[in-house]
């Protein structure tokens, strides 16, 4: 693959992945602090019972998310595919039938977690205290009914990014996190509502949330549009086999939950379940790091698969390991150090060994995630490049079947020591498990980054069908063009088309150089011209402002006939040109 720039140079994807990774982290992190107040004024005020009650129902909140997963997960990656295949009508398509189906789908479950859900209790919970019980029961009953605005809510927010409205799913965090804080502290001190109370507050406060996010639709230009003569349910079982990649975890975390709690209650009783909770609720705010890693990463593998660009793929990947550890190892080290303040709010409690046994469990959880955290992008590697198998692999390993064969096996073995220790020893073997599966499919033990991409062998053009270059500036401009042409002669194209390709490049570059970049700090122009047998094509790529050449030739027709030449005479010469603006960038791919 010919190169026209230096390797700092190479794409604009590090700079889209900062910015999206950075906007679904803070928007991430604002919606589980709701999870975070709940379960601190849970532990604060309505006291060890309704910790041990919220906990006992994390299998079945677990089942509750996977509704969410279900649909989402499938939904963004397809739609980020097609997106990068710059077919427009298929994401719509997608959008409109998964909308539809999310509400139908919505209400049967909301019916059925409302009114059964709590049957289940006694299955999951045998031996735990009647009134603990029964204040679950409360817990499930009011929580059930935010399936529908959540998953609505979650699947626009991972459709936001692609529509060039990020800041808006930031603005829907902060809203329901006030929201959510209002509503807890009223249920406490004025209404007296207990665990019920909890739940339907979040309910409300996320209802709220939609509607703000629905306010999206009414700006202009939006690349999304929800139409009813547009829908096509054979798209569904293909989203649901991708959003199993989301639901898989929640699943499995069903199952590790349930083999912690049933472990913790023959060694530790109620007192262990709490503790177990509160170290755990200290990890909710992770949560938004390994989710936002993992989405973050299967987004932009995802747009790159569609471009059949490797080595964005593989930049993604490494960015996204790099952001991982970076970020974990400052977090990781303030919990361990502050795991008994942090454990407290959670949990405030006068019994010495009951504090030191959440201490414990907190610490024991900072070694297990040091181990897992790095799977969280190998999982949206996967996801990202259609290896769906995989990413379910990968999740059971980490969510599932290594957490709970250990706990059973040492926990029942060695009691509460055991359990801890089930933790970090988990995580280690999840993450050799996981450098075991490309070592396994590529024959080869990884040495590098790209050693852990699991592609086709056909995959993209080859090094000889491809050139690559970007350029900030008017010199690098002319220069790229030069080189485009000089590739298009090489590559037995005749002299007219090498000319028009070069002049057409030239021409939209300096539009961005002249026009795009006027507010805009590091503008980079990113171009990858393909030239196969079957397939040729001109992707061009910028961070300025937004520019559309299709209806900038709409609406000016020069004087001068030799004014932007090059644009016209491609665009007639085309099979078809897209102008798509996403992730904050205008794409620009013409099918030659």
């Amino acid at each position: 693959m010919q190169k026209g720039k230096t390797q700092k140079e190479k794409t604009l994807m590090a700079g889209v992945f900062t910015r999206l990774f950075t906007v679904m982290l803070i928007g991430m992190m604002c919606s589980i602090l709701c999870n975070v107040i709940d379960s601190a004024i849970t532990g604060q005020f309505l006291g060890r019972d309704a910790v041990a009650a919220v906990g006992l129902t994390g299998p079945i909140i677990s089942l509750i998310g996977l509704v969410n997963a279900l649909f989402v997960a499938g939904t963004g990656q397809l739609c980020t595919e097609s997106m990068g295949k710059a077919d427009i009508g298929r994401v719509n398509q997608i959008f409109s039938t998964t909308v539809v189906s999310v509400i139908g789908f919505g209400c049967l479950m909301t019916a059925f977690f409302a009114g059964i859900s709590p049957m289940f209790l006694p299955l999951i919970a045998k031996g735990a205290d009647p009134q603990v019980m029964k204040m679950a029961e409360d817990y499930l009953r009011g929580y059930s009914f935010i399936i529908i605005p959540m998953s609505l809510s979650s699947l626009l927010n991972s459709l936001f990014a692609l529509d060039n409205d990020q800041k808006r799913s930031m603005g829907f965090a902060l809203i329901i996190l006030v929201g959510d804080v209002a509503l807890d502290l009223l249920n406490v001190f004025v209404f007296h509502g207990g665990l019920l109370g909890m739940a339907l507050a979040s309910v409300i406060s996320a209802v709220i949330g939609l509607f703000y996010l629905l306010l999206h639709f009414r700006k202009e230009g939006h690349l999304l549009r929800f139409s009813l003569n547009n829908l096509n349910f054979g798209v569904i079982p293909r989203v649901l086999v991708y959003g199993l990649a989301g639901a898989v975890p929640m699943l499995m975390g069903s199952f590790k939950t349930g083999s912690f709690n049933y472990v913790l209650l023959k060694a530790g009783g109620t007192d262990a379940i709490a503790a177990y909770s509160a170290a755990g609720g200290a990890f909710i705010l992770l949560l938004s790091l390994t989710t936002t890693i993992q989405s973050t990463t299967a987004t932009l593998t995802g747009l790159a698969f569609g471009e059949e660009n490797t080595d964005s793929i593989s930049e993604v990947l490494r960015i996204s390991l790099v952001f991982s550890y970076r970020i974990y190892l400052v977090i990781g080290a303030i919990l361990f150090a502050l795991a008994g303040p942090v454990s407290s709010i959670f949990l405030r409690t006068d019994v010495v060994s009951l504090r030191q046994l959440a201490i414990s469990f907190v610490r024991f959880m900072v070694f297990q995630n040091l181990f897992v955290i790095a799977t969280y992008a190998l999982s949206g590697s996967f996801a990202g490049t259609g290896h769906i198998r995989l990413n379910y692999l990968v999740s059971i390993f980490r969510d599932g079947l290594f957490p709970c064969l250990l706990v059973l096996i040492l926990g029942l073995t060695f009691g509460l020591q055991g359990a801890q220790a089930s933790l970090p020893a988990s995580g280690l073997l999840t993450l050799f498990g996981c450098i075991c599966i490309p070592a396994v499919i590529n024959r080869r033990f990884p040495r590098s980054v790209r050693d852990l991409l699991i592609l086709p062998k056909d995959f993209g053009p080859k090094p000889d069908e491809c050139f690559e270059a970007s350029a900030k500036d008017m010199d690098q401009v002319v220069e790229m063009s030069e080189k485009a042409r000089q590739f298009c002669l090489k590559r037995g194209e005749d002299q007219k088309m090498a000319n028009h390709v070069a002049l057409f490049i030239e021409e939209m570059a300096k539009n961005t150089v002249q026009y795009g970049f006027e507010k805009v700090r590091n503008g980079r122009i990113e171009l990858r011209l393909i030239l196969r047998d079957q397939k040729k094509m001109i992707r061009i790529k910028d961070n300025g402002r937004p520019f559309d050449p299709l209806r900038w030739l709409e609406e000016n027709n020069p004087k001068d006939p030799s004014q932007n030449m090059g644009i016209r005479m491609i665009v007639a010469l085309a099979k078809k040109v897209h102008y798509i603006p996403g992730m904050e960038l205008n794409n620009i791919i013409v099918e030659l």
